[in-house]
């Protein structure tokens, strides 16, 4: 269960806002069973809501400490909890890679979107995980039905500036059953003929902004499309090195 509320996410109406924790002993017993049976060094938490509370967070840092040494791990983590003392924490229990939502560049959109955050605060957070040595990776959203060219500049320009070593770049999808998507239906983004087979996070198709065409949200969405693959590249390299 994710307890946050965001315009576009899928999630809630699957598995409900109400969180449904394990105990950190439970998750370290599961993980020490994989090293014994595969010999596993490294794992990824894939899971929404890894970090939900600072408490939460830090009994399962201290539980992989004691009873997982050496093992490197990496997850999500919402900009809320991506402080200082949180990524220390992390990064002692063998954190070696996150990957945070920031979704938008605008404050506007982040707020019509319902993320709870600001674009300052999403900054500050990659920063934090940058400044421990921790792996970052950033998600990205165009094309909200809320985006403007203006908006959508202002995306543009915090991907250049922000500090991640990955961009995770999405074109908006509506996903029937949202809110997001009863949102495109009422506005006329969305038909009765709506295929959703067609559309994707990265599908040339999809366009449901408002207030910019078709032909010219394709324009920006390619520019867009190659600064990602140049800021991944440059990472791709680096690794290599």
């Amino acid at each position: 269960g994710c307890p946050y509320d965001c315009f576009f996410c899928g999630s809630r109406h699957i598995w409900s806002r109400r969180v449904r924790y394990r105990s950190p002993r439970n998750i370290v017993e599961e993980i020490r069973s994989l090293q014994a049976r595969y010999h596993v060094k490294s794992i990824h938490f894939d899971d929404d809501t890894f970090g939900v509370t600072s408490t939460y967070l830090h009994a399962v840092c201290r539980a992989i400490r004691e009873y997982c040494p050496g093992l490197s791990w990496s997850c999500e983590l919402p900009v809320q909890l991506a402080d200082a003392q949180n990524i220390a924490c992390m990064k002692s229990a063998g954190c070696s890679a996150i990957q945070i939502g920031v979704e938008s560049g605008n404050d506007a959109i982040l707020s019509a979107i319902r993320k709870s955050t600001t674009v300052k605060a999403a900054v500050r957070a990659c920063d934090a995980v940058v400044r421990h040595g921790i792996s970052l990776e950033v998600f990205i959203i165009v094309g909200f039905p809320q985006d403007t060219e203006e908006t959508l500049r202002d995306t543009i320009r915090l991907m250049q500036k922000i500090r991640c070593d990955k961009i995770s770049y999405s074109i908006f999808t509506p996903y029937p059953g949202t809110e997001a998507f009863r949102y495109c239906m009422e506005r006329g983004l969305i038909g009765k003929d709506y295929d959703v087979s067609l559309y994707h996070h990265q599908s040339p198709a999809n366009n449901f902004c408002l207030a910019v065409p078709p032909e010219r949200f394709r324009a920006i969405v390619a520019g867009v499309e190659r600064q990602v693959d140049k800021k991944n590249y440059r990472h791709r390299m680096k690794q290599m090195l």
